[in-house]
């Protein structure tokens, strides 16, 4: 079927000068030049669907009018263009909130990660206090009174067993049976400890504070008074300066509260590292009345 603008089309646009008219909600506008009204298409401001006439003409959709063919390629284009910006407007409009939103959110997570940090600090640095506090009431203690109730008394009473072992000697003979003949072999110290008696009782001072809180506490359960002037302290120092084989010789205190809470104090204590062997230490500590 033959297109019935077609020729129209073809008229129209031999006779493109002049004026033209359009219509708008069932009003008539112009008229106005063609460049006038190509612009209007291409703005937007009419579209495509309009119908327009020359003066004296019929009205026919703009579409379909071969004068305004090239400019409704480009009207075509525009309409797109605007369709997208449109689409984009309406995509950050859509997301901005969620965007607002999400820097809220952030904002408060980071506000409570803040808030926890520094909770954490202030009880770290609270227990740093208290542990601090509680170093300085154990140094302390020795100046409250306590030091009257245990007193370690001089190096000299810092017993230490040198010897740990003999060498075997290569000259000494066997007799029957390849028993050896100990008679009148020398013995010799493999090794023996290196730890000074004086090293041993400054450690043992500075430490004076923890036995003493100990006895007291024995003291205050000793009802009957028969807590002895004198006990026995028997350890072991490691050559890494860590005790070992603590115990009370008392045989009324192997066993029990005191002797538990010695085992603990003496279990924190650190003398300084030697080399040598191992140093059994005995040393007798008084408590006072």
């Amino acid at each position: 079927m033959p297109d019935i603008w077609s020729g129209l089309g073809v008229e129209i646009s031999k006779k493109s000068e002049g004026e033209w008219l359009y219509q708008v909600g069932g009003e008539t506008r112009g008229p106005l030049p063609m460049q006038v009204i190509a612009q209007k298409l291409i703005n937007g401001e009419i579209g495509l669907r309009t119908f327009v006439a020359r003066e004296g003409g019929e009205f026919h959709p703009i579409s379909q009018v071969a004068a305004f063919a090239q400019h409704i390629t480009e009207a075509k284009k525009q309409v797109h263009k605007r369709a997208a910006a449109k689409m984009r407007r309406l995509m950050l409009i859509f997301a901005f909130p969620a965007i607002a939103l999400l820097s809220v959110a952030g904002y408060f997570v980071w506000v409570e990660l803040a808030q926890n940090r520094a909770e954490a600090m202030r009880v770290a640095k609270a227990k740093q206090a208290e542990l601090e506090a509680k170093r300085k009431k154990a140094e302390a203690l020795p100046d409250m009174g306590l030091v009257a109730l245990v007193s370690l008394g001089s190096e000299d009473t810092v017993k230490i067993s040198k010897h740990t072992g003999r060498k075997k000697n290569p000259n000494r003979k066997t007799g029957t049976f390849g028993i050896t003949n100990r008679a009148n072999e020398p013995e010799e110290m493999v090794q023996q400890c290196m730890l000074s008696q004086g090293a041993i009782l400054g450690t043992l001072k500075k430490n004076l504070a923890k036995i003493n809180v100990c006895v007291e506490d024995e003291r205050s359960r000793d009802t009957q008074g028969q807590m002895p002037s004198t006990l026995e302290l028997e350890f072991i120092v490691q050559t890494s300066g860590k005790v070992t084989d603590f115990a009370l010789k008392d045989r009324h205190y192997r066993v029990g509260p005191l002797n538990n809470c010695l085992i603990k104090v003496f279990n924190t204590i650190k003398f300084p590292a030697s080399n040598g062997a191992n140093c059994p230490v005995s040393l007798p500590i008084k408590i006072g009345k």
